[in-house]
């Protein structure tokens, strides 16, 4: 079961499904959830846990009938299941003093859950829950759209994570390291998170909760798709191929075998499969504002229609439908890195049309793009002119209206990246960051951090520096990839100011 608490309203909704073995009855459920709530704490241990005399006396009952479904066995009568499915409403009965989630108090609230069917308790749930909105709110006149952070305007001030780990990669070495990493990042001055490319352990989340930090998680990025014209046969491709990849697998380097085919119309149907999983399994931490589906053009496809999945599975938090660029269909098609360009213009001009079913282009007006203007720019924090040309041609970089749009905020999803790498705290021979040269010493690092951190429009609503740490070759990081401090006496109150 699934509770949603709406605090302004006094309303509480619940959606319960049930599936278990068993034979089905004839006659519907009647199921009750009830839900208790404990006193507001912003000092919430490893643990999570209070003491169970912590809940008030109030209970919040919500009623609704389900009429059981039965899965039937294969090759045998009877269910193999039986389903229940229902959702209500009902009015919040709490006498205690509601206190809104931020990153600066951490509010959680502890809740019990307990789901009766036909007058008996079938299960119960003790977790916990925090009262916090998200929005975007519109600008007046000449002004911009803001995020707002339970009704007031909230500057994202992010940094990029991408949860690398020297000997485990994807795999931290413990909850310790996961919580120091949220520490870190708080203790440099941020108040965001951006959690790259990557979904993290459950504990990960809930130590974001406890602590106070905003979390905008992305998608992991797919590889590229697109389909072939109709002379080909209309077939879904892979257009990513390296030359080397082509020899080893012997075809040619746009992958227009049939493997390819069913290997692409596969990976979008996964795409769409995998990205209503993580919303819904992630759904139930409060510090997760923003949902990110695509990062610079990667796998970037039916954009708005991705944009309409994730709103229809979750109306409590932004959307940004692509981070980086090809947030709308470009001019300048041949350079774009997800289709190819083919020898012959009528292939070319079926493409043209098909990009601009790729993405979601915000110059009609009519279609969702999301919430938020997302641009990158190393080290920034504008891009440069021939990235604004090469990434939004054709005049959409004067329509998006980046810093200079009263309906959708305007952020700087990833910028920075200057390099500095530590002696003894290095994973590879040589690394690399952005700008024109290296960090000579800690004072050039800290300065040209604080620098470029300096010139971010104040029109912006939010920016996400590149990065937390240092990753492999990448060393761009505030700390390095084996968690030994940067700078650490001059860069976290240089950056807090």
């Amino acid at each position: 079961s699934f509770a949603t608490v709406d605090l302004r309203a006094g309303r509480v909704r619940v959606d319960v499904e049930m599936r278990a073995p068993g034979a089905p009855a004839t006659a519907d459920a009647e199921i009750e959830a009830r839900l208790r709530f404990a006193p507001p704490s912003k000092a919430i241990g490893p643990s999570g846990w209070w003491a169970d005399d912590a809940f008030d006396g109030a209970t919040t009952v919500a009623r609704c009938t389900a009429r059981r479904r039965c899965t039937p066995a294969a090759g045998a009568e009877g269910c193999a299941a039986v389903t229940l499915k229902c959702s209500t409403e009902a009015t919040l009965a709490s006498s205690l003093p509601p206190r809104a989630w931020t990153p600066e108090e951490p509010y959680l609230h502890r809740a019990r859950l307990e789901l009766v069917v036909d007058g008996a308790v079938v299960d119960e749930v003790a977790t916990y829950t925090a009262l916090r909105t998200v929005a975007i709110q519109p600008g007046v006149g000449v002004a911009n759209a803001r995020i707002v952070l339970n009704g007031r305007p909230t500057f994202v001030a992010g940094v990029l994570d991408q949860g690398w780990w020297p000997d485990g990669l994807y795999t931290a070495p413990s909850d310790r390291a996961l919580y120091s990493d949220i520490v870190a990042a708080k203790r440099l001055g941020f108040n965001t998170l951006r959690k790259h490319a990557k979904v993290e352990p459950a504990r990960w989340y809930f130590h974001c909760d406890r602590l106070g930090v905003l979390v905008l998680q992305d998608m992991p990025s797919p590889p590229g798709l697109t389909c072939r014209p109709p002379h080909l046969g209309d077939k879904p491709r892979i257009a990513r191929i390296s030359a080397a990849e082509a020899d080893a697998k012997g075809k040619s380097r746009n992958g227009e075998d049939d493997d390819d085919r069913r290997e692409c119309a596969l990976d979008e149907a996964a795409f769409g499969r995998e990205l209503r999983e993580m919303v819904e399994s992630l759904a139930w931490s409060p510090s997760i504002v923003m949902w990110v589906v695509f990062n610079e053009g990667w796998g970037q496809h039916a954009t708005g229609l991705r944009v309409r999945q994730v709103r229809a599975l979750d109306t409590t938090r932004l959307v940004n439908d692509a981070s980086g660029w090809l947030v709308a269909a470009t001019a300048r098609l041949g350079q774009q890195k997800e289709l190819a360009p083919q020898e012959d213009e009528a292939t070319n001009a079926w493409l043209r049309k098909a990009t601009a079913a790729l993405a979601c282009d915000p110059r009609g007006g009519a279609v969702d793009c999301g919430d938020v203007i997302d641009v990158h720019a190393y080290p920034g924090p504008w891009p440069k002119p021939k990235h604004r040309a090469e990434w939004y041609g054709g005049g959409l970089w004067e329509q998006l209206g980046w810093a200079r749009n009263a309906r959708r905020a305007s952020v700087l999803g990833e910028f920075g990246g200057v390099k500095y790498g530590l002696a003894g705290h290095t994973q590879t021979g040589d690394g690399w960051g952005y700008g024109k040269k290296d960090a000579a010493d800690c004072a050039d690092f800290v300065a040209r951090i604080v620098e470029v951190w300096s010139r971010v429009p104040a029109a912006l609503s939010g920016a996400v520096y590149t990065q937390l740490t240092d990753v492999e070759q990448e060393w761009n990081g505030l700390i390095a990839y084996d968690r030994h401090p940067k700078c650490e006496t001059t860069l976290g109150p240089a950056l807090r100011r």
